[in-house]
């Protein structure tokens, strides 16, 4: 895992944290927190990220194909100059369209008979009836990153596997721009980095979504600033996520009324690809 690391923070040469194996899940938490906060201040939004190849390989291959440029040969310049083009052209496509508009076509273009059948009609009846979704909202959700929950649990005899806790200050003011600097996704059903910038943006607009995990290349948890408080809203967004990564009312909530509960007051989006 020594070269894995030494890969990635020479592509990431950014200041940053290494969490211990086995610590308490609340030193991460806390820790987290208090880059976010002190990150304002600085003009850097951190993330944490649970190194494994996997997900390095994947940031490498999708670098590597939208600058033309071998894997060998990628180095912190080509990985900043591939974010700042990102950002740049979102931002312009932003600037024409709008950031709800922005969003509502990414989500058409990810699943368009959920938008089309369940998205349209609750916002323009701003309800569901009782065959969308039938469980009482209830119950605020604690702040608690997953992967704390995992580290802590990291056996001695594992710890050469396990992946590395990182949190990292990325140079970003603007937190929409994350996956420009981290673009895991493209493959299966998880969205593509356009796609994850225009759904970040508008997120981070109406409840103040940061992403502030990235578990290996699967998993992904925002911190909510402005929970969900109004019950129509959070299935709103409720069907909104299950359009980002369908898996997750699926396979980790086990049901759409499930995904919506958990949404109302939870100062997370948990999302994790199969």
């Amino acid at each position: 895992m020594a070269e894995l690391y030494e890969r990635f923070v020479a592509l990431y040469p950014y200041p940053h944290e290494r969490i211990r194996h086995g610590a308490p899940r609340a030193e991460l938490n806390r820790r987290y927190l208090e880059h976010l906060y002190e990150g304002k201040n600085r003009g850097t939004t951190p993330i944490v990220v649970a190194l494994d190849p996997t997900l390095l390989g994947t940031i490498e291959n999708n670098v590597s194909l939208r600058t033309s440029t071998p894997v060998q040969n990628i180095t912190a310049d080509t990985v900043e100059r591939y974010a700042h083009d990102l950002i740049t052209d979102q931002h312009h496509y932003l600037d024409q369209v709008g950031v709800e508009v922005a969003a509502h076509e990414a989500f058409r273009q990810l699943n368009e008979s959920a938008y089309l059948q369940t998205y349209r009609r609750l916002m323009e009846n701003g309800e569901l009836g009782e065959d969308d979704i039938g469980m009482p909202l209830k119950a605020e959700y604690p702040f608690e990153l997953t992967a704390g929950i995992i580290n802590e649990k990291v056996k001695a005899t594992d710890i050469d596997s396990a992946a590395e806790l990182l949190i990292m200050d990325l140079p970003l003011r603007d937190v929409s721009g994350v996956f420009a600097y981290l673009p895991f996704g493209g493959w299966n059903d998880c969205p593509d980095t356009e796609s994850q910038l225009a759904f970040t943006h508008y997120w981070y607009q109406k409840y103040g979504a940061i992403p502030g995990l990235l578990d290996g290349h699967d998993t992904l948890e925002f911190y909510v600033e402005r929970p969900v408080t109004d019950p129509n809203e959070a299935k709103q967004l409720a069907v909104e996520q299950f359009a980002f990564c369908s898996d997750a009312p699926t396979q980790v909530f086990d049901s759409f009324e499930t995904l919506a509960t958990a949404i109302h007051h939870s100062k997370q989006l948990y999302f994790w690809w199969d």
